[in-house]
């Protein structure tokens, strides 16, 4: 894991800095200040680990193939999970739990403020898509692939060396998904506790058959908490 430091950074999409229109979710952009340190799985959690925590892999993508040597496989990371088995089959006497959603876009952007965050060496960050392909597995470069999840830690880290923050597969959130968070959040350490009439868990970062704009750093999915996908995974935190 790795111990991300607290900080302030702007949450949600800006129009100087993403490439699309920004999504009513994703608005308004606003200044967040997280005032503690955390721990975050440099990787989404695989399939060997969640096997070795459970008993069982429930993945789709469970078997090798012309891109995946089945000695990778276990490598690969853990999909078909809802949030309630990460919360309730999982993270039970680990001290893990899943980070919020300011934590997580926290550490996503590293610092940065574009589109998608940056590398190690390149760590402003960048809005051109066509280097999207050096940090994330996505649809361009899955398509040729037969659309399938890739063993974690394949891309560049972005500046806190963290790896597959977008694309590979989406990752829960600990927080109720609220379509309208942004316009009543908390500045310091936010944490929504209420959604819609509805109960839906938000998913961050995109996933392998996502195009571009759908694997930005501010990008927000939702789902209701005992559903699974095929490209729906998760990353752990821990409070130090």
């Amino acid at each position: 894991m790795v111990l991300i430091p607290g900080g302030t950074f702007l949450m949600g999409c800006s129009l100087s800095s993403e490439m699309t229109d920004c999504p009513n979710d994703e608005t308004p952009n606003h200044s967040v200040t997280l005032t503690k340190a955390f721990y975050l799985g440099r990787y989404e959690v695989t399939q060997a680990q969640w096997t070795a925590r459970v008993g069982s892999n429930p993945s789709h993508y469970n078997s090798p193939s012309s891109s995946v040597p089945a000695d990778q496989v276990p490598n690969r990371p853990v999909e078909n999970v809802s949030w309630n088995d990460v919360v309730n089959d999982f993270q039970p006497g680990t001290g893990l739990r899943l980070p919020t959603e300011a934590e997580w876009e926290w550490a996503c952007r590293a610092g940065t403020t574009t589109a998608f965050h940056g590398l190690l060496t390149q760590q402003h960050g960048f809005s051109d898509e066509s280097q999207l392909g050096s940090i994330a597995w996505y649809w361009e470069n899955t398509a040729v692939l037969g659309l399938q999840t890739l063993p974690v830690g394949g891309k560049a880290p972005n500046g806190f060396g963290l790896h597959d923050m977008l694309g590979n597969v989406s990752e829960w959130c600990a927080d109720r998904y609220d379509n309208n968070f942004y316009a009543h959040s908390p500045t310091v350490d936010p944490v929504s506790e209420h959604g819609g009439l509805i109960e839906t868990r938000p998913a961050r970062g995109g996933a392998m058959p996502f195009t571009a704009d759908k694997c930005r750093s501010s990008i927000r999915d939702d789902s209701t908490p005992n559903l699974t996908f095929k490209d729906g995974g998760f990353r752990v935190a821990r409070t130090p």
